[in-house]
């Protein structure tokens, strides 16, 4: 017949085992969800790149037509509300291409603004909170963290990538916006040096 202390021993090590699935499970989804986060964080970099991409084919077209443009701005082709038209233009291509540039370099700049500070948060996780305490300093920090304790700090770590995810995203959704609009202006102002 089992005892009542077997009995209590095997609730206890069931509940614990129990405890120990539920933490590295949720540890798991955290991990998971920073690791979308980083790629994220590495796709939206992708396309402030292809961005630049783009603008450099553009221009380089504008290099084939640059002395159609040149006779344009001279004032050598066309009447001059054409021309005065052509540089408005131009202007504009300008404005959205440099505005489009801006907001490219933006996304592919590092910012992290740090958070408040918060006693429950260790911060051992980016390059500035390693390098700010001495190794050993570090390691002993490192090794006091409980398991509880390393699910909360990669939240927090986690919370930090999904800020730097959702301002960069918004950064390349307006790139890409000024992108299409200074195609746009792009493409009336060949169909201008043909037709002048």
């Amino acid at each position: 017949m089992q005892s009542n202390n077997d009995f209590n021993h095997e609730h206890t090590d069931n509940r614990t085992g129990k405890e120990s699935e539920s933490l590295t499970l949720r540890l798991s989804f955290v991990m998971s969800a920073y690791s979308t986060a980083q790629q994220m964080i590495r796709f939206s970099d992708e396309k402030a790149s292809f961005v630049f991409l783009f603008f450099g084919i553009i221009l380089s077209i504008f290099g084939v037509r640059g002395d159609r443009i040149l006779l344009i701005l001279g004032g050598q082709a066309g009447p001059a509300g054409l021309r005065a038209a052509f540089i408005a233009v131009f202007l504009v291509f300008l404005g959205t291409m440099i505005t489009s540039l801006f907001y490219g370099l933006q996304t592919i700049t590092p910012r992290l603004h740090s958070p408040a500070a918060d006693p429950d948060h260790q911060r051992l996780y980016w390059c500035h909170d390693v390098l700010r305490l001495p190794i050993a300093e570090y390691v002993a920090r490192l090794g006091s963290l409980g398991d509880e304790a390393v699910l909360r700090e990669m939240i927090y770590e986690l919370y930090a990538a999904t800020a730097i995810e959702r301002s960069k995203f918004d950064r390349i959704r307006r790139c890409l916006r000024w992108a299409i609009a200074s195609f746009v202006v792009w493409v009336v102002l060949i169909a201008m040096t043909i037709a002048q």
